[in-house]
């Protein structure tokens, strides 16, 4: 299989044009290897790339309290509400 890439010059630069070429050719691959795999099975972004985004990118770790969602809204409330008094 052969292809030519065009891209417009307006809105990608040269290197995420390539970038995206390279992630369809790792999905042409891996399904003409197994073309029975379901859509979902399929890597489209190499483990280097997907480990960056998400363990660095993605990474939105954050204290959260141990409380239900209406005892914690309830305390926003309450202190919203003090602040008018």
């Amino acid at each position: 299989m052969q292809g030519d890439l065009e891209f417009a010059t307006d809105l990608f630069d040269r290197g995420s044009a390539v970038e995206i070429a390279a992630r369809f050719v790792r999905v042409v691959r891996q399904v003409v290897a197994e073309p029975g795999v379901r859509v979902g099975a399929v890597d489209v972004l190499a483990a280097d790339e997907r480990e960056r985004l998400v363990a660095g990118v993605n990474d939105t770790v954050a204290d959260v309290p141990v409380v239900s969602v209406a005892v914690w809204w309830s305390g926003r409330w309450l202190l919203h509400r003090m602040r008018w008094l």
